[in-house]
């Protein structure tokens, strides 16, 4: 097709200027209709050697005027003017996303012919279709799914823009064409139902205490940072050594520490050293403990004691009690892959909480008091997601280790809990994968990530942030992470940095698209402010699996 609707007028390497032939279009040809269906329609600019042929997008349509006879400047008309961005070039070797060379000033410009267009919006053969170009309603995209999901993908936009139908649309056409496609969805509203897909509810599954590592915990119980986090991490670790009473030489040293610390209060101090002395198998320590009381400011049979609780420690440990924390520290805190119940963990942080008041912090329990609280709650709360449940705990690891997509509802938890789930089964998937070179590739997709993917942790500089470890490091694996949010703002910058691909829906906060516009590589200022006025349902698709940025209306699922 030569119908020539305009010629060029300006060139730059981002886009060309154009002025528009009066009443060119629209026209008719082959049976077809084109016509300038204002911004998102292709032009064409042929080669006069017809080596190949430049395929530009309309970016922005515009009046102005234009002199009509040089020496008569009061007299002007107005004329159409529009400005294109490159997209592609077509050659007898194919199809090239991306421009080699630019046109002149004054070239011919021209619609693209319909081949053309669905040479460009649908040169692949196979993939899924979601949707049909939004400029041109009879073309349907093929995606390839192997590349979208062969990398992150982030799927952003406001309440009500069209995010579930897309994830769901997505799923739906991958697994007619992939049964065995290999995906975890979190679905958080209780919203999916795919065929094809295995629908597992949380209250279904128990949780095997073996699985749980100090990161889980921690996104469990959510501690402050400054007193609570050291205090839990260290619970943790000594609950793991805890049976059915405190070990003597734990007992021995925090006895001893109590007595010979700054605690204000000698009252206080008596009550200490008496509990945990209690715990020691020693001659010494039992004749002293029953007349160990406290008279006038001074403590009786006080040197007794701590000669006991000295001797009991070196027995014990082959080492004397002045280096005692040290051995302490070695033996109790140097455990890193601790297995403890929550009930232990209730246990541990007593000790630590005694180990930190023997050396005379006695405010330390009352700043972890909130802490405390929540353990009770959870206790009460959580607790049927630990019981001992041989069907429920098998579940749980057909979750972790079963081929296939499963849509595992998670409508019943709060933030907390969800983010505490999402991090223990990522972080096991993660090690599985690192271990097994054979591994099948499997995508997680995360629905309302903004709930517990969010940036600036408090506790991430002394617990490792799985999302962010894989978001860098899981393509080496085979894993790959799917972002559904309404508020992208609130996510991790790191994560979001790392996706390839990005399917954007309707978003008209600004925060969120100042966010989009410095962690994606791909969008353009004119794409940017486009997102605030897609309508429902639309969404603008680009990344490392989709050539160029296409504008589409996704079909229901």
């Amino acid at each position: 097709m030569k119908m020539i609707i305009g010629r060029i007028i300006e060139v730059t390497a981002n886009k060309i200027s154009c002025e528009l032939v009066n009443n060119c279009v629209p026209f008719n040809f082959q049976g077809e209709v084109y016509d300038l269906e204002s911004v998102g329609s292709l032009l064409s600019i042929y080669d006069k050697y017809k080596r190949y042929t430049l395929i530009y997008q309309v970016t922005k349509i515009y009046e102005k005027e234009q002199i009509y006879l040089k020496n008569e400047t009061s007299k002007s008309k107005n004329i159409i003017a529009l400005d294109a961005i490159p997209l592609a070039e077509i050659s007898s070797q194919g199809i090239d996303f991306g421009v080699n060379r630019f046109p002149m000033v004054g070239e011919p410009i021209t619609l693209s012919e319909i081949e053309e267009v669905k040479l460009i919006y649908s040169h692949n053969q196979t993939g899924v279709i979601i949707g049909e170009v939004n400029s041109n309603f009879n073309i349907k995209p093929r995606f390839n799914n192997k590349k979208l999901f062969s990398s992150h993908v982030s799927i952003f936009g406001n309440t009500n823009s069209g995010k579930s139908t897309t994830i769901a649309k997505i799923l739906k056409e991958t697994l007619q064409i992939e049964p065995e496609f290999n995906s975890l969805v979190f679905d958080v509203h209780d919203e999916y139902e795919i065929e094809g897909a295995l629908k597992i509810s949380i209250d279904d599954i128990s949780i095997d205490p073996c699985y749980v590592s100090i990161e889980d915990w921690v996104n469990l119980i959510n501690p402050s940072s400054l007193v609570q986090l050291p205090i839990l991490i260290n619970g943790i670790k000594l609950a793991h050594n805890l049976k059915d009473k405190i070990p003597e030489e734990l007992a021995a040293f925090i006895g001893y520490s109590a007595f010979n610390s700054n605690i204000e209060t000698a009252s206080t101090k008596l009550i200490f050293v008496k509990k945990y002395a209690g715990y020691i198998n020693n001659e010494k320590v039992q004749a002293a403990l029953k007349d160990f009381t406290l008279s006038y400011g001074n403590f009786s049979k006080a040197d007794l004691l701590m000669e006991g609780l000295s001797e009991r420690f070196i027995e014990l440990t082959s080492t004397s009690i002045h280096d005692g924390e040290s051995l302490i520290i070695d033996t109790y805190l140097n455990n890193n892959d601790p297995v403890v119940t929550m009930e232990t963990i209730k246990d541990g942080i007593n000790i630590a909480l005694t180990l930190e008041e023997s050396r005379g912090n006695l405010q330390v329990r009352s700043h972890c008091q909130t802490m405390m609280t929540r353990i009770d709650l959870l206790l009460s709360h959580f607790k049927r997601f630990f019981e001992d449940n041989t069907h429920k705990r098998q579940t749980f690891d057909d979750l972790i280790n079963n081929v296939g997509t499963k849509i595992i509802n998670v409508s019943s938890l709060d933030d907390d809990l969800l983010k505490f789930i999402t991090h223990l089964i990522l972080r096991i998937t993660f090690l599985k994968q690192k271990s097994n070179k054979q591994a099948k590739q499997i995508n997680f997709i995360f629905d309302e990530a903004h709930k517990y993917i969010r940036k600036n942790q408090v506790t991430d500089d002394l617990v490792r942030n799985i999302f962010d470890t894989i978001a860098r490091e899981g393509r080496k694996f085979k894993l790959f992470l799917c972002i559904c949010s309404q508020q992208p703002h609130e996510l991790s910058s790191t994560v979001v940095s790392q996706c390839g691909n990005f399917i954007l829906h309707r978003l008209k906060n600004n925060l969120d698209l100042e966010f989009i516009k410095k962690s994606n590589p791909y969008i353009t200022e004119n794409q940017i402010s486009r997102l605030s006025s897609l309508p429902t349902g639309t969404a603008l698709i680009l990344g490392d699996a989709i050539p160029i940025p296409i504008e589409l209306k996704i079909e229901k699922k």
